[in-house]
């Protein structure tokens, strides 16, 4: 009976120190985070991928676009030896709406290549500026000025040259002002003839007398349409020098 009960009481020795051992909880060290490893982390493709990525998946918001705000998020993020992107910060924000999306961003990237120390791949912490732009809309070809030196066929005025300068003499009205001024000479003006054969943007290159130069821009702007210059074919706005003689007829 002894004996038996010897046995029976180092078994539940046995199984105490079993269940005690069970209880002992193993502290983990946290990782060591480096500000900078021999060969940081790379995204997949390199810098150049990393670019492309961040243009293809950032969408600008409406109410930052809306509201032209522009300018840089500065974020830093740690890749782990997976290659995990984690702990996400901002360390400089710029508005709401486009601070929330680079962050969106940069939570749909795909695993990096860790950054390695000593040959051991190891956790670092990353910079990355992520830049919003509003890009201007270049101007649309039909909005293009042509000179007479990248045009092809230069506008004509209905009739041609002769018609033109018959147009001009039945509708000149010398103005009073420049006649008791003595006032006399040739306004050179430029207008645009648009790809309808419609006139436009005029300008005064040679001012005469102010009364003159009114008279000269008059006359430009009763002019019908004019056939339009082209290019290939193609209708294409084109800027028009025009010098308007006035000259005060003296009577025998």
């Amino acid at each position: 009976m002894r004996v038996y009960h010897f046995l029976i009481s180092i078994s539940f020795f046995l199984i105490s120190f079993t269940g005690f051992a069970q209880k002992k909880t193993v502290v983990k060290t946290p990782e060591k985070v480096y500000q900078f490893a021999e060969k940081m982390p790379e995204f997949p493709g390199g810098a150049d991928s990393l670019f492309t990525f961040m243009i293809r998946n950032i969408k600008y918001p409406p109410e930052a676009y809306q509201n032209n705000i522009q300018g840089k998020v500065f974020l830093s993020f740690v890749v782990d030896t997976l290659g995990t992107v984690k702990d996400i910060q901002f360390l400089k924000n710029l508005d709401p709406f486009l601070d929330a999306e680079a962050m969106r961003v940069v939570k749909l990237m795909p695993r990096w290549n860790p950054g390695k120390d000593n040959g051991r791949k190891v956790s670092v912490k990353y910079t990355l500026p992520v830049t919003f732009a509003i890009k201007t809309p270049p101007a649309s070809e039909p909005d293009k000025i042509y000179t007479d030196k990248g045009v092809e066929v230069m506008p004509e005025f209905p009739g041609g040259i002769n018609a033109l300068l018959i147009f001009i003499r039945e509708n000149l009205k010398y103005p009073l002002e420049a006649m008791y001024d003595g006032a006399e000479g040739t306004v050179v003006a430029s207008f645009i003839v648009s790809e309808t054969g419609q006139t436009k943007g005029y300008t005064i290159l040679k001012s005469v007398h102010p009364s003159l130069d009114k008279e000269a821009l008059r006359i430009i702007r009763a002019m019908p349409l004019w056939k339009p210059g082209t290019i290939k074919g193609k209708p294409v706005n084109v800027k028009f020098t025009l010098p308007v003689r006035f000259i005060i007829s003296t009577a025998d």
